[in-house]
């Protein structure tokens, strides 16, 4: 599986990818999971983890840009924030793709996987709401790419 959802109680995502989209089913898995949160009508924020992201097919960044079209559409949006964690420059060349298409539904926070910024990472990693990730991005608003609406 490409994409794996951890949920907790407290509005907060975490997404963790692994290995790259083997076939476009791990793409929609992705996508539906997604969908599912809109579902629920629940306000919620999302970290991704890429770190152990391999290279993924660019036409994905288009697929991407599609899923975001579509969720602009909606009367309403869920998404309060996203947090990103970048592997490495290809990754963030193919959301600086999707970003280029279209811009987000919500914030999204970028930030470098490097060691500059390992213990920022480690504590959105480990942030267990969204009260206490939102802390954290305060505190260390200078080591983020802030991408808006």
């Amino acid at each position: 599986m490409w994409a794996n959802y951890y949920y907790n109680q407290n509005q907060l995502v975490k997404v963790k990818f692994d290995n790259g989209i083997t076939e476009k089913t791990d793409f929609d898995n992705f996508i539906d999971k997604w969908y599912d949160l809109y579902n629920q009508k629940n306000n919620f924020s999302f970290i991704f983890d890429t770190i152990n992201t391999s290279l993924v097919n660019p036409y994905y960044s288009y697929c991407m840009a599609n899923f975001i079209h579509d969720l602009k559409k909606r009367d309403t949006q869920y998404l309060n924030y996203s947090v990103i964690i970048i592997k490495n420059f290809y990754i963030k060349c193919l959301l600086n793709i999707i970003f280029l298409i279209l811009k987000p539904v919500a914030p999204v926070y970028l930030i470098d996987n490097n060691k500059k910024n390992e213990l920022i990472i480690n504590d959105i990693k480990n942030s267990s709401s969204n009260d206490e990730l939102k802390s954290i991005l305060e505190k260390n608003r200078e080591h983020f790419n802030i991408v808006n609406i």
